[in-house]
């Protein structure tokens, strides 16, 4: 039997699921953040980098959405300068400024660190359909209705035009409480997660706005937020905890001392979270071609 499978059949199940039943995207306690970390790289949203982290267990993925110069969707956490020279994209870009929006077409000739392919819209839907049983947590940054109602606008088309059920393993984030209404009038998605980096909400506010809003599943903040009562009260309203973006397991075991439910992660993975654990993690661990019966 390969290793790989080995070790996922080694992990917990997270929900009791029987075998063959799919867990539900807030079953899970690790979030791939921006497809996950490789080699030592992390936020390239690439199809390199999810591959690797599918391969390491991860089902939920966090990915970025920017807006091109001609209005497409790409997978891209900034168009910041920054990003460009961390990612050796200099070279391809003429007089870079504070913020260097590219075309789709211009996008899709970019390296990532040299070897790695960006991924737009419809290479994520397409990703969904290969593999049934994962999820994507939306990370769309910005908070302004027209250009929240229009990035969800493209989603929604680009869905409806491969597979309409797609959107219900689609998760939006949202920064603000108004966000949920703006969302909704595109398309109503079955969960989403209320993220508090951009919120100016009290503990008190966010606590209200998820027992008024079932549909919010989870809350997402930085760790010096996530205290023990913000935690409990949250879970007393069903509504499960996580933290971004964690890559230490130590950090990540005093966490979920404090009762957070899961994080955000680019390099920690199930074998180190769930390590001595027996069982498996997930309901039905993708087999190798090879061990196939």
């Amino acid at each position: 039997m390969f290793p790989s499978l080995l070790l996922l059949l080694s992990l917990l199940s997270l929900s009791g699921a029987p075998p063959g039943q799919m867990l539900d995207w807030s079953d899970h306690l690790l979030i791939a953040h921006a497809l996950g970390g490789i080699n030592g790289a992390d936020r390239t949203n690439s199809r390199e980098a999810f591959e690797a982290s599918y391969a390491r267990g991860f089902r939920v993925f966090e990915t970025d959405l920017m807006l091109t110069t001609d209005d497409h969707l790409v997978a891209r956490h900034d168009w910041a300068k920054n990003m460009f020279e961390e990612f050796h994209q200099e070279p391809y870009v003429a007089d870079l400024k504070a913020w260097n929006p590219l075309s789709l077409e211009e996008f899709k000739q970019l390296p990532i660190l040299d070897r790695y392919q960006g991924m737009e819209l419809s290479d994520l839907l397409d990703l969904m359909v290969q593999h049934p049983d994962i999820y994507y947590v939306l990370d769309t940054k910005f908070t302004d209705e027209p250009t929240i109602k229009r990035q969800y606008r493209l989603l929604a088309d680009e869905a409806e035009r491969i597979d309409p059920a797609l959107l219900d393993r689609i998760v939006p984030q949202l920064y603000n409480q108004k966000m949920l209404g703006y969302i909704d009038s595109v398309h109503r998605f079955p969960s989403y997660i209320y993220t508090l980096y951009q919120s100016k909400d009290t503990n008190g506010q966010v606590i209200a706005f998820a027992r008024s809003n079932p549909r919010i599943k989870a809350i997402t903040m930085v760790e010096y937020r996530a205290k023990p009562s913000f935690n409990e009260a949250l879970k007393k309203i069903g509504v499960k905890t996580y933290v971004h973006t964690i890559n230490d397991y130590r950090t990540y075991l005093k966490l979920k001392q404090a009762g957070v439910y899961g994080v955000y992660t680019d390099f920690l993975g199930y074998a180190q979270v769930l390590k001595g654990k027996t069982g498996s993690w997930t309901a039905a661990p993708p087999l190798p071609p090879e061990a196939s019966p």
